[in-house]
């Protein structure tokens, strides 16, 4: 497949997943440090 056969992802179409990063952060022993969610983890592509 070539590469510019397949999608451009544009910076900021991601949704960041708060929740699971609040669950994860408040169960985690205060010595160890907090996950970050500063990174998309989930896109929706749509296809014309």
């Amino acid at each position: 497949m070539a590469k510019d056969a397949l999608p451009r992802i544009r910076s900021g179409a991601g949704l960041v997943e708060h929740a699971i990063h609040e669950r994860v952060n408040a169960m985690r022993p205060k010595k160890v440090p907090e996950t970050s969610d500063h990174r998309p983890v989930s896109v929706s592509l749509t296809l014309a």
